[in-house]
Formats: structure tokens, sequence, C-alpha cells
């Protein structure tokens, strides 16, 4: 009788699916660490401006989100990776109801000049961070500022991920990652330079990191002298980066070669890993 009883249990189960613990975790659940910035505000979405932008139904503010760039959108035009972030935020978002993050100093990193709320965004139904996604799909790139550093590490976890997989902007040879040699033809704009660090230097307490052995060609990196506390604050002294791969990311200009001034720690990854 023991044996027919569980042979009949076994039928059953085996009928129907066993359902999942209500405590259990979806698969699209990001364990994203949100503990840098303040108790987040709970709204619910109204519209998508544009891939960045969006506005809530509890009041008129417009919101932008923190730490990414999305390169070909515009007031007048957009390519076809701008309208189709804009097309996923909205299917990600609209009518939905989020969490916002906002840094935990009041006047540092909360706005931008045009008035917009930066926030890093997650919604309240699978916890799916905003940010991450669109960076998985390649839809954006990171542009973190020195007002807004948040999230940087994940958020170039994620970028790496997109990058990988030949995604989005990523399947397109204008926003492939420039090197050393190839910056000085690329354009005055913000741009992602990987390399190696040839040698650093310091002159008139302003940090040089040279990409070649002609500092007055190569590719160089530098860092103002009101910025250097900054850096040591993180524990990082650029003068030891010396033979360090590293990925840079800024406005390219032109200083003896091609040129990018940084003026947060975040701006700039370590690849020793990768």
């Amino acid at each position: 009788m023991r044996i027919i009883f569980l042979l009949f249990i076994s039928v059953i189960y085996s009928a129907f699916p066993v359902l999942a613990s209500p405590e259990a975790e979806s698969p699209g659940i990001e364990s994203t660490d949100f503990s840098s910035f303040k108790q987040p505000e709970t709204v619910f979405v109204r519209q998508v401006i544009n891939p960045l932008t969006f506005t809530i139904k509890k009041d008129d503010r417009i919101f932008r989100l923190a730490g990414l760039d999305l390169p070909g959108q515009t007031s007048y035009d957009a390519t076809d990776n701008a309208i189709k972030a804009k097309e996923h935020l909205s299917k990600l978002i609209e009518g939905e109801k989020i969490r916002l993050y906002q840094t935990k100093t009041p006047d540092k990193g909360r706005l931008n000049g045009m008035g917009h709320h930066l926030v890093h965004v997650a919604l309240v139904k699978d916890g799916l961070w905003i940010q991450g996604e669109l960076l998985k799909q390649g839809m954006a790139r990171v542009r973190t500022t020195e007002s807004s550093p948040e999230m940087a590490e994940q958020m170039y976890e994620a970028e790496q991920q997109g990058r990988a997989d030949h995604k989005g902007l990523w399947q397109e040879a204008r926003y492939a990652l420039l090197t050393p040699e190839t910056a000085s033809d690329a354009a005055k704009a913000f741009q992602i330079v990987e390399g190696t660090i040839v040698n650093t230097a310091i002159i008139k307490n302003r940090i040089y990191l040279n990409f070649g052995q002609n500092w007055k060609t190569d590719f160089t990196v530098s860092v103002p002298p009101g910025k250097r506390k900054a850096f040591a604050k993180n524990g990082y002294n650029p003068l030891e980066w010396n033979g360090k791969k590293v990925r840079v990311r800024g406005w390219l200009d032109s200083y003896n070669g091609p040129y990018i001034e940084i003026d947060h720690p975040e701006a700039i990854e370590f690849l020793e890993n990768e």
C-alpha cells in the first residue's frame, strides 16, 4: 500500500507544476546596491519625453536618468538607436510605479543645468534598474560627472556586457572605443579611449598621464590641480599608474595631441581583470 501511495503522489506532482514560493525572487530582479543614495521617492510615471527624461503623475518635475550618455539624441533629430531607446524606456516605465534615487547631499548632484532632477530609477514591481537595462542593451554609454558619480562600477559592468554582446551603439563603427593611436583622428566630442599609461608626470601641480613616448603628439589625460584631492580621497595616486591598462572617458580635445581632462576618479576604469 505504501508503494502504491507514493506512486500516486508522484503522478500528481508530475501532472501539476510546482508553484514558486512568494518570497522567491523572479529572474528579472536586479540585486543593485542603492545604499549610496538617500531614501527613495516612490512615484508613477506619466510620460517619457526622450530616451533619458520623463515626467511623473505627482507633479510637473522633469527627471533625467543620471550617469548616462546617449549619442544621436537632439532636439531636432534622432538616430535609430535613440528612437529605439525611447521606445524601450517607454515600454519599461510609462504608467509604472518606480523608485527614484538621488544623492544624499541636497546641494550636489540632484539637478542639472536645465533644472532636471537627476535620478537612478528602479521598477517597484520587479526591482529592474533602468540605467543597467539601457546599458546592457547597448542603448546608452556611461557618463558620470563630478557631482553625480554614483554607481559607476555597476554601470561600467552593464556597459561592458552590452558591448560584448554587440548590441545597440556597439554595432556602429562610429561609437567604437578609441585607442591612443586613433584618438587623434576622432571628433572633438565625448569619447572613450582605451590604452596603457606609458608614464606619468606632474607639472605645476597638474598630473599628466601619457599614453606614448612623445608627450607633444601622443594621447594624454590630465588631472587638474584642484581635483587631485578627490582622487586622493578615493585612495588613488595617479602618479603610480605607470603601466596600468585603463579606459578613460571625457571631452576629447587637442592640446599637444589628443587630450582629455578628467575631474573625478570615476571617469577612469582599470582593466587588469578584463
